[in-house]
């Protein structure tokens, strides 16, 4: 049985506790070359102990408010807030950026949508121009064919 670091094992378990949702406990567990089994036999050993290193017992709108409670206090009231909470500055950076991130994600998608409607918009307009042109041709045509049957008779 390999032994590991307790430094290690710490900062692999931040990992987890910060991945963002589209990183998965497996991925974690093999970019830093472990089994996955034993990342989730630390995960288990720490519920065991009651650690207050997972806090996800936190919905999306009180992470939000303790984010923002957070980042509004000045440098030294910030120990005395994670102390009181049972958090880590850690913890809160990750919920920070997950909530930017997300924004970003939606930001993205708004986009996509308006360059989508964008590009659907300009196929139609050059469709609507060469049908104007043609129309145009052709009226010039019909124009000049009638001056032709006037000039003969």
């Amino acid at each position: 049985m390999r032994r590991y670091n307790p430094e290690f094992k710490e900062n692999l378990l931040k990992k987890v506790f910060t991945k963002n949702d589209d990183v998965s406990i497996r991925q974690i567990a093999f970019d830093a070359n472990i089994p996955p089994e034993t990342l989730y036999s630390w995960l288990r050993k720490l519920k065991k102990r009651g650690s207050n290193m997972t806090h996800n017992n936190y919905s999306k709108s009180e992470k939000f408010e303790l984010c923002l409670r957070y980042f509004n206090l000045d440098e030294s009231e910030k120990g005395k807030f994670l102390r009181q909470k049972g958090l880590k500055s850690y913890q809160l950076n990750s919920w920070r950026s997950n909530f930017t991130k997300n924004k970003t994600k939606h930001i993205n998608s708004e986009n996509k949508k308006h360059k989508r409607r964008i590009r659907e918009l300009k196929k139609e307009l050059r469709r609507k121009e060469k049908a104007l042109a043609e129309t145009a041709t052709l009226l010039t045509l019909k124009k000049k064919f009638k001056e032709m049957i006037q000039d003969k008779d």
